[in-house]
């Protein structure tokens, strides 16, 4: 996948290393997709080619009234999906261990900033990803995965009983 096709993360550069990728799809509440985790795992590979970039900060679209509000289960989503974009995702990593392995490979802090709900991904990413979690004082969290009948993705259900 290429910078220029992302459709669910705004990526920003500045020159003073300080990277933002912002999970922007506010017509869902910022709900994330295997599309925005390829996105994210994108960023992370082009953040680590690059030696100008020193840390990466992961927030939510304010447009979006949310950090994210977790997976989006739209059943034709993936149908709309490029076909070659199609090609580069698994759809049997339910569990983003691809990108899971990334965070943990990855050599430079990455920053969450929680400015909204949190639910599913929003939460399990930040505690598995993240270096340093802030959260805005009207954020909330929301572990609803057995309500909607869905595995924790990012190790969850191994890194949890930790918490």
């Amino acid at each position: 996948m290429n910078i220029e096709d992302f459709e669910d993360i705004i990526y920003e550069k500045e020159d003073n290393g300080i990277c933002t990728a912002t999970i922007s799809r506010p017509e869902r509440r910022n709900a994330v997709s295997y599309v925005s985790f390829l996105e994210i795992y994108t960023v992370l590979e082009d953040m680590e080619k690059d030696k100008t970039t020193r840390v990466l900060i992961i927030t939510g679209d304010p447009k979006g009234r949310a950090f994210t509000s977790g997976g989006y289960f739209e059943p034709n989503f993936f149908e709309k999906v490029h076909k070659d974009i199609r090609a580069e995702i698994d759809l049997m990593d339910i569990a983003q261990k691809k990108t899971c392995m990334k965070f943990w490979e990855f050599s430079k802090p990455v920053i969450f900033a929680i400015n909204g709900m949190a639910i599913g991904g929003g939460i399990s990413m930040p505690l598995l990803g993240g270096d340093l979690i802030y959260m805005a004082e009207d954020a909330w969290l929301g572990f609803f995965f057995s309500k909607r009948a869905i595995i924790g993705e990012f190790g969850l259900n191994f890194i949890l009983p930790f918490y």
